[in-house]
């Protein structure tokens, strides 16, 4: 009898561990189907490389290189790459990247060098625990201006240095980050975008009940204060594309 309950117990065992294992495995290939899906819509989709092809070129004719050098230098400090738009400074004539803009409505582009790739790479795989400084202030930036999915795409950049190393004037790679609406379409419904993120400036400053004179200066002082912003919750969603540079 007592042998009996012992080989019920063993055979409870195993059940138990068989089901555990199962589930683990089906969990990991589910993940993994979530990602690779989550990576076909929205990471390096043929049509947004293009893009970030035609983005690049109108950045070159237009960059002041010492500028952007500049400024690039003095981000290094701080962050592990360079976020910028189309009204940047380092630029000789705004004129082609506001173009650029208006016909692929990108958000920001974002410059790495080579030797930061790495380190971006491990301060996204440890966004939850990180203590470091320079880390902290990355993740910050990318929340106040793209979405989850960036991080989820920064881990998986893959650079073929071999393919760059002898090339003198490329030293890193530019990622753009284009918004349009989830259904494919060209433009976001613009009315339903102001009317959100004004609501959420309000929100902010706390004038949702306010007057209308409370409410344009809240406007006003969200556009002023640097690295605040509410695009994120607001448009449809975020397409990531890089391409050397």
């Amino acid at each position: 009898m007592n042998n009996k309950k012992g080989f019920v117990l063993i055979e409870t065992i195993l059940t138990i561990v068989v089901l555990t294992t199962t589930l683990v495995i089906l969990y990991g290939s589910y993940s993994k189907s979530v990602q690779s899906e989550k990576r076909r819509l929205y990471y390096d989709d043929i049509s947004y490389v293009y893009k970030t092809m035609v983005i690049r070129d109108a950045f070159t004719k237009s960059v002041n290189t010492s500028k952007f050098r500049f400024a690039l230098d003095n981000a290094q400090d701080d962050y592990y790459f360079y976020m910028f738009s189309s009204g940047s400074d380092i630029f000789r004539d705004n004129s082609l990247m506001s173009r650029a803009r208006e016909l692929y409505n990108f958000k920001v582009l974002i410059y790495v060098p080579f030797n930061m790739i790495t380190p971006l790479k491990a301060c996204a795989n440890s966004a939850e625990t990180t203590t470091d400084i320079k880390c902290k202030n990355t993740l910050d930036k990318i929340n106040d201006f793209t979405d989850s999915t960036f991080v989820d795409y920064v881990k998986t950049l893959s650079i073929d240095y071999s393919k760059v190393s002898s090339v003198s004037n490329i030293k890193g790679i530019l990622i753009s980050l284009i918004y349009e609406a989830k259904d494919g379409g060209d433009e976001i419904d613009k009315g339903a975008y102001e009317s959100c993120l004004q609501h959420e400036i309000f929100e902010h400053y706390g004038v949702v009940n306010g007057s209308q004179a409370q409410k344009e200066a809240a406007i006003q002082k969200y556009y002023d204060e640097p690295g605040l912003s509410f695009d994120m919750r607001c448009e449809n969603a975020f397409y990531n594309s890089w391409v050397y540079l």
